[in-house]
């Protein structure tokens, strides 16, 4: 069940699964339009990284900095360590390794007026780095231990990170 796209530039996601661990799926996905809003998306002293934001923490994975300014898929098991594990959250093969969590909730892709998306196989990241009618993101795949780094259409949606403010 999709819920209905409202100005806000917020998306909801319901989906229901037979898995024993996951009964209920419920995912808030934003546009562009919402991440770099003056009002919002995160508590005070809270901010969307920017993709130099995300390059800093794969690069403490262990990717190099070359492959980090680099698009698609980059580095060798930074998308693991990022990963929720099978132990917290099915389906993911990831170790958690970093502490980042990061749990499929899918894209919401505009494609000729209809509405696709990878609930269970993606987990997607906007940074509030725009560029031109797109921005940055970061996507973790079930089927590569790598992370993605793409430039995404505005009008898609996919999930936030919220980081802490520097002091």
């Amino acid at each position: 069940m999709i819920a209905e796209f409202q100005e806000s530039g917020y998306l909801v996601y319901l989906l229901s699964t037979k898995s024993n661990q996951m009964k209920h799926l419920m995912t808030l996905l934003a546009l562009v339009v919402a991440v770099n809003d003056a009002r919002g998306l995160c508590p005070n002293n809270w901010h969307i990284p920017s993709d130099s934001e995300y390059m800093v923490l794969e690069i403490e994975l262990g990717m190099s900095e070359s492959e980090a300014n680099a698009d698609g898929e980059r580095g060798s098991d930074q998308g693991d360590q990022m990963k929720s594990s099978m132990e917290n959250f099915y389906p993911w093969n990831g170790t958690n390794a970093s502490g980042f969590s990061g749990i499929s909730g899918g894209i919401y892709h505009i494609y000729e007026g209809s509405v696709l998306g990878d609930f269970l196989g993606c987990g997607s990241f906007w940074t509030a780095s725009e560029i031109g009618e797109s921005a940055w993101n970061r996507s973790l795949w079930h089927f590569t231990s790598q992370v993605v780094r793409e430039s995404y259409d505005k009008r898609y949606g996919s999930s936030v990170r919220c980081i802490k403010d520097a002091e």
